[in-house]
């Protein structure tokens, strides 16, 4: 596990732009070590069923929930969870990244 990731949720408190448009907030809820691995074409074809392009699957030790509403913020790239499988030991996690955020 090298690699440290933010779980965030949507924030619980509305905030507006001068438009008087919601803007959407997130707010960490954990920080984890966690494997990430960014997947190949041939992997990404066969991830295809979950009806998104998988990019990454993150994989982290047990004992932390990790609900599908979340988002994963890795450096600067976000992902949005594509399906979560907990196991005994560990959770595995497939992801999509966001177009347009870094």
């Amino acid at each position: 596990m090298r690699w440290r990731v933010e779980f965030q949720k949507p924030a619980d408190v509305v905030t507006y732009d001068e438009t008087n448009a919601p803007i959407e907030t997130w707010e960490t809820v954990s920080t984890r070590w966690a494997e990430v691995k960014a997947l190949s074409a041939g992997e990404r074809v066969a991830a295809q069923s979950l009806q998104a392009e998988v990019t990454h699957q993150i994989t982290l030790r047990s004992g932390f929930d990790v609900l599908p509403t979340y988002r994963i913020k890795l450096g600067t790239k976000i992902l949005n969870i594509v399906s979560v499988v907990p196991d005994i030991d560990r959770t595995t996690i497939t992801a999509v990244q966001v177009i347009g955020e870094t």
